[in-house]
């Protein structure tokens, strides 16, 4: 049961942890607004939890488990995210089996900004099967920052659970906290960046992750803390392109002995990177 239940946490933070890095943006064309691309850059970041990519780029196509799992983003002009759709499935063994299916678009009832994020998890045990849904739209504010979302979650215990999410930006238009409205326990997330303005902590009640990069401003890898680092997720990148983009990963899971020691566990997961730019 330990060794399963480590393996959900993983297959849960693996999805939303897959992304590369960021770095100063550069375009071969200049008609793009600094401003803008920073919105856009802080979007991303909000719709996908993946540090931006560096370049501009039309495409990124993520693979990983012999197939088992792929991901696919794609880019308009000054890199605003039109779509994703990311699947993922995962054998746990002892007849217990898991899918995933992540689908993000623009809107396009009402006025047509924003996005819409589909979430469709099935878990398969014991010949039953547990179906759950999340819904999150994401509304932006005039300067086309997203400004607040509302997530609707229904599955087994939950007919229609509803939250609201907020989030607040720097004067660089950088994201530095995003709260839940309606929690009592007032469940934040909050984001830290170094003196380069990269992105190096987020920290929320659930985990803290910290960021590393290189001299030449490229990312190195994430290290996650969950469960008051009981449990370490690592994503380490091994290779890039010619651009600085991240072309391969490993996905490390470590958890903590009782004589404190950290202890890699599971097998290492890999994730391909591959890039089309405009």
């Amino acid at each position: 049961m330990r060794k399963k239940t480590l393996a959900i946490v993983t297959t849960l933070v693996v999805v939303a942890c897959a992304g590369a890095y960021t770095l100063l943006k550069w375009y071969n064309n200049s008609d793009c607004n600094k401003v803008q691309l920073a919105i856009n850059e802080a979007n991303f970041f909000i719709l996908t939890r993946m540090m931006p990519f560096t370049g501009e780029l039309r495409s990124v196509q993520i693979s990983g488990e012999d197939n088992q799992y792929h991901n696919e983003i794609t880019f308009s002009r000054c890199g605003i995210l039109e779509s994703r759709v990311s699947t993922r499935e995962s054998d746990f063994g002892g007849g217990m089996t898991s899918s995933s299916k992540i689908k993000l678009s623009r809107k396009s009832e009402g006025d047509g900004k924003g996005w819409v994020l589909e979430i469709t998890t099935v878990i398969k045990r014991d010949k039953k099967e547990n179906t759950s849904t999340t819904s999150r739209y994401f509304h932006t504010d005039e300067l086309g920052r997203i400004a607040w979302s509302e997530e609707h979650r229904t599955g087994k215990g939950k007919p229609n659970d509803i939250t609201t999410w907020r989030y607040r930006y720097d004067d660089q238009h950088r994201l530095v906290r995003e709260y839940d409205v309606d929690s009592p326990q007032k469940v934040f997330t909050d984001f830290s960046y170094n003196e380069n303005g990269r992105l190096n902590r987020v920290a929320s009640t659930a985990y803290v992750r910290q960021s590393r990069w290189d001299r030449k401003g490229r990312w190195l890898s994430d290290e996650a803390e969950y469960g008051n680092a009981k449990l370490i997720l690592e994503n380490v990148c091994t290779a890039w392109d010619n651009i600085g983009n991240c072309t391969l990963t490993d996905i490390i899971t470590k958890i903590r002995s009782a004589d404190g020691e950290y202890v890699e566990k599971g097998q290492r997961l890999q994730r391909k990177y591959q890039y089309e730019y405009q």
